[in-house]
């Protein structure tokens, strides 16, 4: 459920969105899929693999891949290597749609004014 409420803010912010129910799932389209994004969203805890070694594995393929990573755990009972790697964004639940937005928006550069 919380898969497709977030699938559906990022699309309605105009993102183009993959989902993927599970971490192998996910491993799957980026290796054999060929799929390549712009930003991982995960959760830190999930069925399988955690979002970190999901991240982790994802890089191998990806190298540089920005992540937010969610989690309804208080910031202070993450591992502070999961908070401090580069290009991970910390995203603590529960979250405003437009928290979301801006968190995967901010790996992104505005194009410049004219």
């Amino acid at each position: 459920m919380l898969l497709e409420l977030c699938r559906t803010v990022l699309e309605r912010a105009g993102m183009r969105v993959h989902a993927a129910a599970y971490p192998d799932e996910a491993l799957r389209l980026a290796g054999e899929g060929g799929l390549r994004p712009d930003v991982l969203v995960t959760d830190v805890v999930m069925p399988g693999i955690g979002g970190p070694e999901l991240a982790e594995r994802l890089r191998t393929l990806l190298p540089g891949l920005p992540v937010v990573m969610v989690s309804g755990y208080p910031a202070d009972l993450i591992e502070d290597e999961v908070r401090s790697r580069a290009g991970v964004r910390m995203l603590p639940k529960p979250f405003t749609p437009d928290e979301l937005v801006a968190a995967v928006s901010s790996y992104f550069v505005p194009p410049p004014s004219v």
